[in-house]
């Protein structure tokens, strides 16, 4: 019978499998009993390290209580206590380490028993160089019995030494042994190992090489059976193709036909809607022209009805200023002119009495020709002021603001000279403005003779005039050092016709005013900042 491939490489892995085993189990013993070896080596070396601890312990001891003896420093008693405790640690692990050695634990034993009389007789001699002096401890230590009990100490831990030195080597000599006994077991296993593996690849290599063989030619001729299937699937399927092909292209060539004539057909409907499209078209476009002339025509009459409000509301708002100015100019009217005229009355029914003198009626007279005068001055001014008002509409035209100035300089340069009057200016963003010469002349005299005549009179007087270009304004700012104004008291009243603050110089108190009503006048408004001996800074706004 013959036996198959397969099966032999089963049985080869199966017994490969049971030699694996066996050489795992030697290798785990003999590393185990070399683990247990190199255990009884260092166990050695413990034993023997733990000795010359206890025995330089004891000299430490020895060296340390007689340093306290000669001076009497309890300094040294701290590391003295910590040594005999260190010594018994050290004991009681030499107990530990020879528990299985009956010899060893008795010199063990005996080891500790010298070390207690050597604490106890340490301790004796401390307590009495506490108590009674060195004198005593003298006297005490003639017997030498320390220095008995550390050489039976060193005589004690010299033994154990001698007992384990034997031991170390008697290990050592055996974990050698035992290293080199695994290294060649190691080396055996290794080269046993390598010759399965390699019997085992070369069975495995051909297996896989006949059975890949076998696999390619199962393949080969079901890729031939699969084509041949193939083909003659293909040929049925043509033939059913081509048959299917006829019928479909009479179906197509009768569709073709019916198609035609709905084309023909679809093109008259076409034709007719495309007509009717260019109608509807038509249509549409004139009533977008028509939409869009009418949403103009709204747009034209809300923009018209927004101007026409904003208009009203200015309108409006320039009869509420007229108005007040009207009562303001009316209650100034009859306010000036009521104490002349009382004036006139009361001279008047005077002179009817037929009992004056001469020089009486004189005096009478000259009253009465005094508040005639001043009856004219207020006309006059009052004249003026309505002149103002009633030339807004005259000719615009560019303002240069630095010729301006230049031209009002050379009008009062006999005040300046005589009064050392600076006067500076600086319109570096903007130095003309579209307006009523006249007015922004009359505007700046009225505002710099202000500063002249206002000056303090033990300082030099100057005057900065300077323009800045801010949005949609042009605004200008008159400032001085002079007297200033206490604005808290009479704030409100620096504006007001005929309203004076130095009675002790000459003036009417009607030029602030006229300032503001020509500013006004020019669509642009006047404010005001001032500190008494400090200054008066006036601003203008016009819009541009």
């Amino acid at each position: 019978m013959k036996i198959s491939v397969r099966y032999k490489l089963f049985v080869l892995s199966f017994v490969i499998l049971a030699i694996n085993l066996a050489l795992g189990y030697a290798v785990y013993k003999s590393d185990q009993k070399l683990l247990d070896s190199e255990q009884w080596v260092q166990h050695t070396e413990q034993v023997i390290i733990q000795t010359s601890n206890v025995r330089s312990l004891a000299r430490e001891m020895q060296i340390t209580s007689r340093d306290f003896l000669i001076t009497d420093d309890s300094v040294f008693l701290e590391p003295l206590n910590h040594t005999q405790k260190a010594a018994f640690t050290y004991i009681g692990l030499l107990k530990k380490l020879t528990r299985d050695n009956p010899a060893q634990q008795k010199l063990i034993d005996s080891l500790d028993l010298y070390m207690h009389r050597l604490v106890n007789y340490s301790s004796k001699t401390i307590e009495l160089r506490g108590n009674q002096g060195l004198s005593s401890v003298i006297a005490y230590t003639t017997d030498k019995k320390r220095k008995s009990y550390t050489n039976r100490i060193n005589q004690i831990a010299n033994a154990i030494q001698e007992r384990e030195d034997i031991l170390f080597k008697q290990r050592k000599q055996i974990n050698t042994s035992n290293e080199a006994a695994f290294s060649r077991f190691s080396l055996i296993i290794f080269i046993s190992m390598a010759g399965l593996t390699i019997l085992l690849l070369i069975v495995a290599g051909k297996y896989l090489y006949q059975a890949k063989e076998k696999r390619k030619s199962a393949a080969e001729l079901l890729i031939a059976n699969d084509e041949l299937l193939f083909q003659n699937k293909e040929k049925g399927n043509r033939a059913a193709e081509l048959l299917i092909a006829n019928k479909e292209l009479l179906f197509q060539n009768e569709e073709k036909e019916k198609r035609a004539e709905e084309l023909l057909i679809a093109n008259k409907e076409l034709l007719f809607q495309n007509e009717e499209k260019e109608k509807r078209a038509l249509e549409l476009t004139i009533a977008n022209i028509e939409l869009v002339f009418q949403n103009n025509e709204k747009e034209k009459r809300a923009a018209e009805l927004k101007l026409a409000e904003i208009e009203r509301i200015k309108m409006v708002n320039e009869l509420l200023q007229r108005n007040k100015e009207l009562e303001q100019f009316a209650y100034i009217v009859s306010h000036n002119l009521r104490a002349p005229v009382a004036n006139i009355l009361g001279a008047s029914n005077a002179l009817s009495d037929m009992g004056l003198s001469t020089k009486e009626k004189v005096i009478l007279n000259k009253g009465i020709h005094t508040s005639v005068l001043k009856i004219d001055d207020v006309i006059h001014d009052l004249n003026h002021i309505l002149q103002v008002k009633g030339k807004v509409n005259e000719v615009k035209e560019i303002v240069v603001f630095s010729g301006l100035v230049d031209d009002i300089k050379d009008s009062i340069s006999h005040l300046i000279d005589k009064n050392d009057i600076e006067i500076k200016y600086d319109f570096p963003e903007v130095n003309e403005y579209f307006t009523v010469k006249p007015y922004l002349y009359s505007i700046f005299l009225n505002l710099i003779s202000n500063s002249v005549k206002y000056r303090q009179p033990n300082k030099a007087c100057t005057i900065e005039i300077m323009s800045h270009l801010l949005k949609d304004k042009i605004e200008l700012i008159f400032s001085d050092n002079g007297t200033g104004i206490d604005l808290k008291k009479k704030g409100e009243q620096v504006f007001g016709l005929y309203k004076r603050f130095h009675e002790n110089i000459e003036g009417k108190g009607i030029g602030l005013f006229m300032v503001k009503t020509q500013v006004e006048t020019l669509g642009g408004k006047i404010s005001i900042k001032s500190e008494e001996n400090v200054g008066t800074e006036f601003k203008i706004e016009f819009e541009i």
